[in-house]
């Protein structure tokens, strides 16, 4: 279950961070390897499908970890924090 908190985004000079509150809803190499997709909100994925801007396939996160490579900014680190219920993304930046 979700605890009760607030998405976090954290500028820093060589990163970004996106903090969310929970824990993932699929296993990290699962999310690495792209090709499954577990809303963490429906409601709202649906919604952004509809209009166009969303998607199921599972594509999200190796899109990122491409792009990055592409621009040799560094691999994006997802990390699953069990001991604060917290899913943080690190996107290093040059």
């Amino acid at each position: 279950m979700m605890d009760a908190g607030i998405l976090r985004i954290e500028k820093h000079d060589d990163r970004l961070c996106f903090r969310n509150p929970g824990l993932l809803k699929l296993p990290v190499e699962t999310i690495y390897r792209g090709g499954n997709s577990k809303a963490r909100n429906p409601k709202i994925q649906n919604m952004l499908r509809m209009i166009g801007f969303g998607e199921n396939v599972g594509s999200g996160f190796p899109k990122i970890i491409a792009a990055w490579k592409e621009t040799n900014w560094g691999e994006p680190q997802l990390l699953n924090k069990l001991d604060v219920d917290e899913v943080e993304l690190v996107l290093p930046v040059p």
